[in-house]
């Protein structure tokens, strides 16, 4: 079974087939809690951990001599509760200093409170957990507000379709599987964008949609080495004997405790004028386990 992004609103789906004995696997949930945590050993999810994004836009930011942070906290979902709470533990330990911090909601419109605050803080960077469309309008009224401190976000905000809500972001840095607007080394992304684009007619929006690649060709890797058996235990075994298997979105290990990808090399896009562009492959310079980001 397929479930929603997010662990708030997959997990439902994924009880229920754990409940039926069916391996469930989410299209894009970041949360470690999805998985063997909080729903059972049938749960997977093949994006890379919250934990992960936060660890390495922390090590992308600390190379780039962004030593002070402030951070913004979207609470309304685990994906950007567990963001923010993996960077504020990991950028302190590549020695960048967390100046302030504050928190909001994705509904909420007005945000000169916050404003003032950064303008004070005068920060080096600031490392954003939300998503659209509330996070679109923060960082809107943010640049109106003469605050032009990089951004760095997770994959919420890979892609172009929340863009018309602030036309001319720059100095933005999003982290995502992988970029779906060239400049990646590895000659099977532009092969799928090619198939992709010969198939729906466009190419792809986004480089979250090479997850759902990925897990086509996860569920095949294991299909073949358990002899096609799709019962749940049966796959599920075939799945948690994953080490370091080459997929699209990059290598995926998988063990009886862990049913999420941490540690792996995630890219950086710097969105520019509105325009998304590859930066960098990043492998994060610290450890990430299960239980940062949950």
């Amino acid at each position: 079974m397929l479930v929603s992004c997010d662990f708030d609103f997959g997990s439902p789906a994924a009880t229920v087939a754990q409940k039926a004995g069916v391996v469930s696997i989410s299209l894009c949930a970041s949360s470690p809690k999805f998985g063997v945590q909080a729903i059972g050993d049938l749960a997977y999810t093949f994006n890379p951990s919250v934990a992960t994004e936060s660890a390495v836009l922390a090590t992308f930011a600390m190379e780039k001599g962004w030593d002070k942070a402030y951070v913004l906290l979207d609470d309304t979902v685990a994906y950007t509760q567990g963001l923010c709470s993996a960077f504020e533990k990991f950028y302190p330990e590549l020695e960048g200093e967390i100046i302030g911090k504050d928190t909001f909601k994705n509904e909420d419109s007005n945000f000169s409170v916050l404003i003032n605050h950064l303008k004070a803080a005068e920060p080096s960077v600031i490392a954003l957990c939300s998503y659209p469309p509330g996070g679109a309008s923060l960082m809107r009224q943010l640049r109106a507000a003469g605050i032009d401190a990089p951004i760095v976000t997770g994959d919420a905000f890979d892609g172009t379709a929340w863009v018309s809500a602030v036309p001319d972001i720059s100095e933005l840095f999003v982290a995502t599987p992988l970029s779906a607007f060239g400049g990646e080394s590895d000659p099977r992304v532009k092969q799928w964008i090619a198939a992709y684009t010969k198939a729906y007619g466009e190419a792809p929006s986004k480089g979250q949609a090479a997850v759902g690649y990925s897990i086509a060709e996860g569920i095949q890797i294991a299909l073949e080495e358990d002899g096609d058996k799709t019962e749940g235990k049966a796959l599920s075994e075939a799945l948690d004997a994953f080490e370091n298997k080459e997929l699209l979105i990059g290598p995926t290990t998988f063990t009886t405790e862990d049913h999420i990808p941490l540690n792996r090399p995630i890219t950086i896009l710097e969105y520019s004028n509105g325009k998304p562009r590859f930066v960098q492959k990043v492998t994060p310079k610290v450890t990430v386990t299960l239980a940062d980001g949950a």
